[in-house]
């Protein structure tokens, strides 16, 4: 069960290294890592990460998944329908997911994921690491894209105990989901929750931005794009950025 067995801590570097130690200790699965406050926080691309002390919901699962590493990448898909689900549920909140590992409400990110791996006594594992702003109303001015929390969208504080409980039974699910139905149904699920799809988005590559159309998620967790002469790749890590109507790709943005 996702959850039941957890260790908490006032300070850590970061929750997903702690959660990767535990895993090659033999942690079980579901065991979660959570802190009030990481003092090496980082996200994707190991971008630094900060969240002042006791506001926000900082935590990592253990997991053990039963899926063929090749449907690994459905992780990040299942971790965001989770969080979406409980912002709907719990909150009255739309979220919106943003391949491959944010939440956004009304284009501010309120959530992420990181997912990494590695071998234990157990077998193969997989942390998923989540980092889900709860009570945070000001955010530092270096972040590149703009920021809420469940307290800004809510007008009110809310319980982090309550919002750990709720990610952790609704993260179960998804996973069970996944586990017992493959990555197909995740993907539909996901494909449900974002406005990303058939949409431009601009694409970071190297120090290039281009233009392309996101057509569709695959079971494996990539993007389908289409560039502006019709052609057409898959896209399984990298800086994608839906664009609204009248936006220039000018490289200003990044995820």
């Amino acid at each position: 069960m996702f959850g039941k067995t957890r260790q908490h801590f006032d300070t850590l570097e970061s929750t997903n290294p702690t959660a990767r130690g535990l895993a090659l200790e033999g942690a079980p699965h579901g065991a979660a890592v959570t802190a009030d406050y990481q003092s090496g926080g980082r996200g994707r691309s190991d971008r630094v990460w900060h969240s002042p002390r006791g506001e926000n919901l900082l935590v990592s699962y253990v997991t053990y998944p039963a899926r063929p590493m090749e449907e690994w990448g459905g992780l990040s898909l299942l971790a965001g329908v989770a969080i979406h689900d409980v912002l709907h549920e719990e909150f009255s909140i739309d979220g919106d997911l943003k391949w491959p590992n944010d939440v956004l409400v009304g284009g501010r990110k309120i959530a992420g994921v990181l997912i990494e791996g590695g071998r234990s006594v157990l077998g193969a594992y997989a942390v998923i690491g989540i980092g889900l702003n709860v009570n945070q109303r000001v955010f530092d001015a270096q972040y590149v894209l703009p920021a809420t929390s469940i307290a800004l969208e809510c007008g009110r504080d809310a319980d982090r105990e309550a919002v750990f409980e709720a990610m952790s039974k609704r993260l179960e699910r998804c996973f069970v989901r996944w586990t017992e139905r493959g990555s197909a149904a995740i993907a539909a699920a996901w494909r449900s929750r974002t406005t990303m799809l058939g949409r431009p988005a601009s694409v970071r590559n190297g120090a290039e931005m281009e233009t392309v159309t996101a057509l569709d998620i695959g079971a494996d967790g990539g993007l389908l794009v289409e560039d502006s002469l019709g052609r057409r790749r898959t896209l399984f890590a990298g800086d994608v950025i839906p664009r609204t109507a009248g936006e220039r790709g000018n490289g200003e943005h990044e995820a």
